[in-house]
């Protein structure tokens, strides 16, 4: 993030395929695939430019660019480099958005397995939808069942 000259944050957006190439220089599985992890991605969304996936959209490629993880940064790398070799299942799966009670699911089961906020319960925090207030991503992104804006008229 970078403070502009008016002191307010300024959010540039730039997609950011090094951070890729990062993640696979240091992981040898990752970095033995052909090329680099870049070039790949870029093939990647060539690919589905020109042979769309219903099931693999181009906003999903590029939310999943930018690795938080570098578990997750190596996934995506094989699961590219897999579906441009004719297997799409991992980059699906990967790009699958999970339903808002899945992601409730998974997140109780970390809280109860992890306990991050111990001694404390999220209940003791949150006493109304005690995981959901803390996790804000569980409800999101909401399905949209209308347009944003209404068509024009004709």
């Amino acid at each position: 993030m970078v403070i502009g000259r008016d002191g307010y944050a300024e959010q540039r957006f730039d997609a950011r395929l090094d951070y890729l190439d990062l993640v696979c220089a240091r992981s040898r599985p990752c970095d033995a695939l052909p090329g680099n992890a870049s070039g790949t991605w870029k093939r990647l969304v060539d690919r589905l430019r020109e042979h769309p996936d219903p099931e693999v959209t181009l906003h999903q490629v590029l939310t999943l660019r930018e690795p938080a993880e570098a578990v997750l940064g190596r996934e995506v790398v094989a699961a590219a480099h897999a579906y441009l070799d004719g297997a799409p299942a991992p980059l699906r799966r990967l790009a699958r958005l999970a339903s808002a009670a899945e992601r409730q699911a998974q997140a109780e089961r970390y809280y109860e397995r992890e306990r991050p906020m111990a001694p404390f319960q999220p209940t003791d925090v949150f006493p109304t939808e005690a995981v959901a207030a803390q996790e804000w991503c569980i409800n999101w992104p909401t399905p949209r069942h209308s347009p944003p804006r209404p068509p024009a008229d004709g």
